[in-house]
């Protein structure tokens, strides 16, 4: 079996070496992967950063249509902060939280409900846990739709020839380059 490259999948040689060292408990050298730099956070981001003033996103971007934004408005509100966004956004993630335990349900229609009522007697914890867990990943899911409003907002503004990828880089936390 051999790697793209035209390299051996697997080094026959180095692995009985491995093989002997842990069997004998030696102390295993171990190689830095091909390819792998010593690059700092900020250089990571400034790299990333030119990476995405320089690739042509127009080619890559999936065209939606027209109404999908304002769908998203009509359904969430325009403001992200608000408490109908909020409370839409909750409605979303306990409906899907809920999808999820039904879908469970129908995959194991037998044991499901037995199995649950054996869970729930031995460990009297775990059903506050699940609940804690489902209120606990509202947090994120509300925040996640904010980065879906932007995309959003990004995507249209494309279609419409309106987009500042300086700005857009800046929102998503890295430092723009100048021109």
């Amino acid at each position: 079996m051999r790697h793209r490259g035209g390299e051996a999948a697997v080094d026959r040689d180095r692995l009985s070496i491995d093989i002997g060292r842990v069997v004998s408990g030696e102390k295993q050298s171990h190689r830095r992967p091909r390819g792998a730099t010593n690059m700092s956070a900020t250089q990571a981001r400034a790299d990333f950063a030119r990476y995405l003033k320089s690739t042509d996103f127009a080619k890559a971007v999936v065209h939606l249509p027209n109404d999908t934004h304002v769908l998203f408005e009509r359904v969430f509100g325009a403001r992200h902060f608000s408490w109908r966004c909020v409370k839409t956004s909750v409605l979303f993630s306990v409906a899907a939280f809920a999808i999820i335990v039904v879908l469970n349900v129908l995959n194991h229609p037998k044991g499901s409900l037995s199995r649950t009522l054996n869970v729930l007697e031995m460990f009297p914890g775990f059903f506050r846990s699940v609940v804690a867990y489902a209120i606990w990943s509202i947090v994120p899911d509300y925040f996640n739709l904010l980065k879906t409003r932007k995309v959003l907002g990004l995507i249209t503004a494309r279609q419409m020839g309106q987009v500042d990828w300086n700005h857009v880089v800046s929102n998503f936390g890295f430092d723009p380059l100048p021109n």
